[in-house]
């Protein structure tokens, strides 16, 4: 009687624990749905603004090139040279919003090979040397989050601009990597001349939004940096 009394018991701890499992997937899965729904949100207001109102000034600048037939040569590559350059912002700008929202790049590898192909984008064709440290990892990796995702794309991009335009620097290491199942480290490293981190430079708009994203994923993050010594970001999180 007591053995049918504690298998019966443990029949229904088992039956309660199942219940708790399946609880939780679903709630795992209508958080991972609310996350997508943000994420298609935020990407169409993102299309709205930043890729309309850059087909507006490529257009602009294309009408304007059109009703002055005598620009001489110099304005013409000056001209020609902008709408290059806003074109590749688009282009850019929409590889960003196919990455936050295909379900191509959830996994950590893929996530991992399109920071890489955009960082040897990015650098093409300059003087910046490339180091990248992407360990493959042999953990079961879930999905990562599409507004973690989104969110450090951001944060790796604004990282190299800030690089590109103040720093000076010639060699950059990127590392992109899985500290264990849940968790990821990024780092973006620099060896030009540095700033202080915490005072107000030109630096302080694109850190700011640094801080933001960093803060929107919960993760957590340091920016060591020194004149003439260079600039480590870091940033720590969940998947």
């Amino acid at each position: 009687m007591f053995f049918s009394t504690g298998l019966a018991y443990k029949s229904r701890l088992d039956a309660i624990e199942k219940e708790k499992l399946k609880q939780d997937n679903v709630q795992l899965a209508l958080e991972k749905e609310l996350d997508l729904a943000r994420i298609r949100n935020e990407v169409s207001q993102d299309i709205h603004d930043e890729i309309g109102a850059g087909l507006t000034k490529i257009s602009l600048t294309a009408a304007y090139m059109e009703r002055l037939p005598e620009l001489n040569l110099i304005d013409i590559r000056e001209k020609a040279n902008r709408l290059m350059q806003e074109a590749q912002q688009l282009r850019y700008k929409l590889k960003e919003i196919v990455f936050a929202i295909n379900p191509e790049y959830d996994g950590f590898d893929e996530m991992q090979a399109y920071f890489r192909d955009y960082a040897s984008d990015f650098w093409t064709d300059t003087h910046v040397s490339l180091q990248f440290n992407f360990p493959k990892s042999s953990l079961d990796t879930p999905s990562v989050s599409p507004k973690v995702k989104r969110n450090l794309l951001h944060i790796f991009v604004e990282a190299q601009n800030n690089a590109a335009k103040y720093s000076q620097a010639t060699q950059i290491d990127l590392t992109l990597t899985q500290l264990d199942k849940y968790q990821y480290l990024l780092e973006i490293k620099d060896n030009g001349i540095g700033f202080v981190p915490y005072s107000h430079n030109i630096h302080s708009k694109g850190l700011s939004g640094i801080k933001q994203r960093a803060k929107s994923i919960q993760a957590q993050l340091t920016i060591d940096s020194e004149h003439q010594h260079g600039t480590t970001i870091r940033v720590q999180g969940f998947l």
